[in-house]
Protein backbone atom coordinates (compact mmCIF):
# COMPACT_ATOMS: atom_id res chain seq x y z
CA UNK A 1 0.00 0.00 0.00
CA UNK A 2 1.01 3.05 -1.22
CA UNK A 3 0.24 6.38 1.26
CA UNK A 4 0.33 9.68 0.95
CA UNK A 5 -0.01 12.03 3.59
CA UNK A 6 -1.21 15.45 3.27
CA UNK A 7 -2.40 19.53 4.35
CA UNK A 8 -3.88 20.66 2.01
CA UNK A 9 -3.51 24.52 3.21
CA UNK A 10 -6.35 26.56 4.55
CA UNK A 11 -8.64 29.02 2.64
CA UNK A 12 -6.89 32.21 4.27
CA UNK A 13 -3.36 31.03 3.40
CA UNK A 14 -1.67 34.28 2.45
CA UNK A 15 -5.05 36.11 2.36
CA UNK A 16 -3.81 38.76 5.23
CA UNK A 17 -0.04 39.13 3.72
CA UNK A 18 -1.94 40.14 0.89
CA UNK A 19 0.02 37.61 -1.30
CA UNK A 20 -3.21 35.48 -1.94
CA UNK A 21 -7.29 35.86 -2.62
CA UNK A 22 -9.51 34.05 -0.06
CA UNK A 23 -8.85 30.29 -1.24
CA UNK A 24 -6.79 30.82 -3.66
CA UNK A 25 -3.74 28.77 -2.65
CA UNK A 26 -5.92 26.08 -1.46
CA UNK A 27 -7.51 25.86 -4.80
CA UNK A 28 -4.24 25.34 -6.52
CA UNK A 29 -3.38 22.75 -3.60
CA UNK A 30 -6.05 20.71 -4.35
CA UNK A 31 -5.22 20.82 -8.31
CA UNK A 32 -1.89 19.85 -7.30
CA UNK A 33 -1.96 17.22 -5.85
CA UNK A 34 -4.96 15.60 -7.31
CA UNK A 35 -3.34 15.64 -10.44
CA UNK A 36 -0.15 13.83 -7.99
CA UNK A 37 -2.73 11.14 -6.99
CA UNK A 38 -3.50 10.58 -10.52
CA UNK A 39 -0.06 9.64 -11.32
CA UNK A 40 0.34 7.35 -8.23
CA UNK A 41 -2.07 5.27 -9.38
CA UNK A 42 -0.78 5.13 -13.15
CA UNK A 43 2.65 4.70 -11.77
CA UNK A 44 1.78 2.15 -9.06
CA UNK A 45 -1.69 0.39 -10.76
CA UNK A 46 -0.85 -3.04 -8.78
CA UNK A 47 -0.98 -1.43 -5.32
CA UNK A 48 -3.27 -0.16 -2.87
CA UNK A 49 -3.54 3.69 -2.49
CA UNK A 50 -3.93 5.82 0.48
CA UNK A 51 -4.26 9.76 1.28
CA UNK A 52 -4.95 11.04 4.41
CA UNK A 53 -4.59 14.02 5.96
CA UNK A 54 -6.23 17.44 6.72
CA UNK A 55 -8.19 18.95 3.78
CA UNK A 56 -9.48 21.55 5.26
CA UNK A 57 -12.65 20.60 3.52
CA UNK A 58 -16.03 18.84 5.12
CA UNK A 59 -16.83 16.53 2.42
CA UNK A 60 -19.93 14.99 4.07
CA UNK A 61 -22.36 17.36 1.67
CA UNK A 62 -23.68 19.63 4.25
CA UNK A 63 -22.75 23.12 4.74
CA UNK A 64 -19.58 23.57 6.37
CA UNK A 65 -15.72 24.57 6.18
CA UNK A 66 -14.44 24.89 2.45
CA UNK A 67 -15.98 26.33 -1.03
CA UNK A 68 -17.80 24.06 -3.49
CA UNK A 69 -15.96 23.96 -6.46
CA UNK A 70 -12.98 22.64 -4.44
CA UNK A 71 -14.67 19.46 -3.17
CA UNK A 72 -15.90 19.07 -6.21
CA UNK A 73 -12.17 18.83 -7.10
CA UNK A 74 -11.46 16.42 -4.57
CA UNK A 75 -14.08 14.01 -5.52
CA UNK A 76 -13.19 13.72 -8.73
CA UNK A 77 -9.73 14.00 -8.16
CA UNK A 78 -10.58 10.66 -6.04
CA UNK A 79 -12.66 9.21 -9.02
CA UNK A 80 -9.81 9.80 -11.67
CA UNK A 81 -7.33 8.12 -9.16
CA UNK A 82 -9.96 5.67 -8.62
CA UNK A 83 -10.20 6.15 -4.78
CA UNK A 84 -12.81 6.67 -2.45
CA UNK A 85 -13.28 8.53 0.68
CA UNK A 86 -13.96 6.65 3.62
CA UNK A 87 -14.35 9.56 5.70
CA UNK A 88 -17.72 11.43 4.17
CA UNK A 89 -19.81 10.65 7.23
CA UNK A 90 -21.30 13.61 8.93
CA UNK A 91 -20.33 13.39 12.09
CA UNK A 92 -22.81 15.39 13.52
CA UNK A 93 -25.43 12.78 12.51
CA UNK A 94 -25.35 9.87 14.57
CA UNK A 95 -23.83 7.33 15.75
CA UNK A 96 -21.17 9.93 16.23
CA UNK A 97 -23.31 12.78 17.36
CA UNK A 98 -20.60 15.41 17.26
CA UNK A 99 -20.53 19.37 17.84
CA UNK A 100 -18.09 19.52 14.43
CA UNK A 101 -17.88 18.25 10.78
CA UNK A 102 -14.46 16.74 9.91
CA UNK A 103 -11.72 18.04 7.59
CA UNK A 104 -9.72 15.35 8.21
CA UNK A 105 -10.14 12.50 5.31
CA UNK A 106 -8.57 8.99 4.63
CA UNK A 107 -9.07 7.70 1.35
CA UNK A 108 -8.62 4.56 -0.20
CA UNK A 109 -8.67 2.57 -3.17
CA UNK A 110 -12.09 1.77 -4.32
CA UNK A 111 -11.05 -1.83 -3.81
CA UNK A 112 -11.06 -1.30 -0.03
CA UNK A 113 -14.37 0.35 0.19
CA UNK A 114 -16.26 -2.89 1.72
CA UNK A 115 -13.74 -3.49 4.08
CA UNK A 116 -13.08 -0.35 6.17
CA UNK A 117 -14.91 0.76 9.05
CA UNK A 118 -14.67 4.52 10.45
CA UNK A 119 -14.18 5.79 13.82
CA UNK A 120 -13.87 9.41 15.10
CA UNK A 121 -13.29 11.24 18.39
CA UNK A 122 -13.71 14.86 19.18
CA UNK A 123 -9.82 15.60 19.84
CA UNK A 124 -11.11 16.07 23.46
CA UNK A 125 -8.56 15.02 26.51
CA UNK A 126 -10.47 15.42 30.11
CA UNK A 127 -12.91 17.18 28.71
CA UNK A 128 -10.64 19.80 27.25
CA UNK A 129 -10.35 20.35 22.86
CA UNK A 130 -6.67 19.51 22.07
CA UNK A 131 -7.69 20.81 18.67
CA UNK A 132 -9.97 22.29 16.31
CA UNK A 133 -10.03 19.07 14.32
CA UNK A 134 -12.01 15.89 14.99
CA UNK A 135 -9.58 12.89 14.85
CA UNK A 136 -10.81 10.24 12.43
CA UNK A 137 -9.44 6.30 11.87
CA UNK A 138 -10.50 3.78 9.91
CA UNK A 139 -9.71 0.20 10.73
CA UNK A 140 -9.40 -1.98 7.45
CA UNK A 141 -8.40 -5.68 6.53
CA UNK A 142 -6.41 -6.32 3.44
CA UNK A 143 -5.89 -9.83 2.01
CA UNK A 144 -1.92 -10.56 1.14
CA UNK A 145 -2.01 -11.57 -2.05
CA UNK A 146 0.96 -13.81 -1.12
CA UNK A 147 -1.14 -15.83 1.28
CA UNK A 148 -4.19 -15.71 -0.07
CA UNK A 149 -5.82 -17.32 3.33
CA UNK A 150 -3.72 -14.84 5.12
CA UNK A 151 -5.47 -11.06 6.09
CA UNK A 152 -3.19 -8.33 6.89
CA UNK A 153 -5.21 -5.28 9.13
CA UNK A 154 -4.03 -2.12 8.79
CA UNK A 155 -4.98 1.19 11.06
CA UNK A 156 -4.70 4.68 9.78
CA UNK A 157 -5.57 7.46 12.13
CA UNK A 158 -5.58 11.40 10.96
CA UNK A 159 -5.38 12.24 14.38
CA UNK A 160 -6.28 15.61 16.03
CA UNK A 161 -4.09 18.54 15.57
CA UNK A 162 -2.59 19.01 19.06
CA UNK A 163 0.23 21.71 19.22
CA UNK A 164 2.33 18.63 19.10
CA UNK A 165 1.54 17.44 16.18
CA UNK A 166 1.68 20.37 14.37
CA UNK A 167 5.50 20.97 15.66
CA UNK A 168 5.83 17.46 14.02
CA UNK A 169 3.78 19.00 10.69
CA UNK A 170 6.42 21.73 10.47
CA UNK A 171 9.49 19.18 10.17
CA UNK A 172 7.25 16.70 7.69
CA UNK A 173 3.76 16.20 5.78
CA UNK A 174 3.60 12.62 7.13
CA UNK A 175 4.88 10.51 10.01
CA UNK A 176 4.18 6.74 11.22
CA UNK A 177 4.46 4.24 14.19
CA UNK A 178 4.78 1.22 13.23
CA UNK A 179 2.27 -1.25 16.24
CA UNK A 180 4.16 -4.30 15.05
CA UNK A 181 4.89 -5.84 11.48
CA UNK A 182 1.11 -5.72 10.16
CA UNK A 183 -0.23 -2.86 11.67
CA UNK A 184 0.69 0.47 10.94
CA UNK A 185 -0.70 4.17 12.69
CA UNK A 186 -0.09 6.37 10.00
CA UNK A 187 -0.66 10.23 11.44
CA UNK A 188 -0.78 13.18 9.28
Amino acid sequence: MITYGTIITYGGDGVREGEARPWERHRAAVQEQTAEWLKLRLQYSDHELCVAGDFNENLDGTRGYGVADAKIAIKRGLAEAQMHCATLNDLRSPPFAMSRATVNHICLSQTLRATSRVEAWEGTLDGMHLSDHNGILVDLEIPDVRREAHVSRQRFVAPTHSKQHHRLHSQSPCWYHAMSERELILLV
